[in-house]
């Protein structure tokens, strides 16, 4: 069992007016808090749970970027409950779970077994 996670990179594209441009190194972008956040089991057959953060809202997205589930809550308890009862009758394969904590966003890939 592991957790895969995407990580969120910056990099800047600086364009001059002849038409020369120059980008930035890449940097990791990290918001407070949303590297404590996980998902578990993962691959998970259906029920989830999630610890290291209060998550305020999310999207759930197949590998076509096709948005499948959605949902807000005041506690995580009915995010977890919520993302499970979906994740139940959901077709095997890769997720894309985007999740708002209440100080920072974080991605992550949740594998249906």
């Amino acid at each position: 069992m592991g957790i895969f996670l995407l990580m969120e990179v910056l990099q800047a594209k600086q364009l001059d007016y002849d038409g020369q441009y120059e980008y930035s190194p890449v940097i990791v972008v990290n918001g407070e808090g949303a590297d404590d956040f996980i998902i578990y089991p993962n691959p998970t057959r259906g029920a989830i749970q999630s610890s290291g953060g209060d998550v305020v809202a999310y999207q759930l997205f197949d590998m076509n970027g096709q948005q499948v589930s959605t949902g807000s809550w005041v506690d995580t308890s009915h995010f977890d409950a919520e993302l499970s009862a979906f994740l139940t009758t959901a077709h095997s394969g890769k997720y894309i779970l985007s999740v708002q904590l209440s100080h920072s966003r974080k991605s992550l890939i949740l594998i249906k077994e």
